[in-house]
């Protein structure tokens, strides 16, 4: 007598179809989990490993920063404090009537809170002009660099420029003189159109960014007839 073949009912066959297809599933999700994981540890590793961005300064004042991707160190040197008197002396002092407005705006960025108010208060100042610049004869002393028609340039003494860091503030002092001349046309011959100035400033460190190359803000600035 032949052995009993055991058969399979249709439900058996639909029960094992489906443990199938549960077996593949259950395959492709933990494949998708794996390649996560290895992709995360992946992105992981290439931050670690990436150098942190920090900014390179030359130990030359009339040079400017860089924020490049390298290891350094970026803290604030006497010669970085230097190279920012240059750097705001420039804006403040260097612009002509045709880059005032820029130079303004760039200005106000390195500054703090507070000093950003002092200028902006200094700028808006209504001063007395004479008839030609206004028919008021009156205009703030923004205005007045405009409509004065000049440029400026700087001659900076970088052997006297001193800076010094006291309670987390650098204190510097700064001779430069400062020539004006018409914007256009001939240069002037007039010995006051060359002033000696002494610049006094503090400024405050904050983390460097790319707008903030050299890591300081200015607190305050001034300049006076030098004596």
């Amino acid at each position: 007598m032949a052995p009993h073949q055991p058969t399979l009912s249709l439900d058996n066959l639909e029960i094992a179809a489906e443990l199938v297809r549960r077996g593949r599933r259950a395959w492709i999700v933990n494949a998708l989990s794996l390649t996560v994981a290895l992709l995360g540890l992946a992105v992981a590793f290439v931050s670690f490993s990436r150098p942190l961005p920090v900014v390179v300064k030359s130990d030359d004042p009339r040079e400017k920063a860089q924020l490049l991707f390298v290891t350094g160190d970026s803290s604030v040197r006497e010669v970085d404090a230097r190279r920012f008197v240059a750097r705001m002396g420039e804006l403040l002092m260097g612009w002509s009537s045709a880059t005032v407005r820029d130079d303004a705006n760039k200005a106000t960025l390195l500054m703090t809170a507070k000093w950003r108010k002092v200028f902006t208060d200094q700028m808006n100042h209504v001063i007395d002009v004479p008839e030609s610049i206004d028919s008021s004869k009156k205009a703030t002393q923004f205005y007045t660099y405009i409509a004065a028609q000049v440029r400026n340039s700087l001659e900076w003494d970088w052997d006297q420029v001193i800076c010094a860091k006291t309670e987390g503030v650098w204190n510097c002092k700064a001779p430069v003189v400062v020539e004006t001349q018409p914007l256009v046309g001939p240069p002037s011959a007039d010995p006051a159109a060359r002033r000696k100035l002494l610049v006094t400033a503090q400024f405050v460190e904050v983390p460097p960014t790319v707008n903030t190359l050299d890591g300081l803000l200015v607190d305050f600035w001034n300049q006076v007839p030098a004596p």
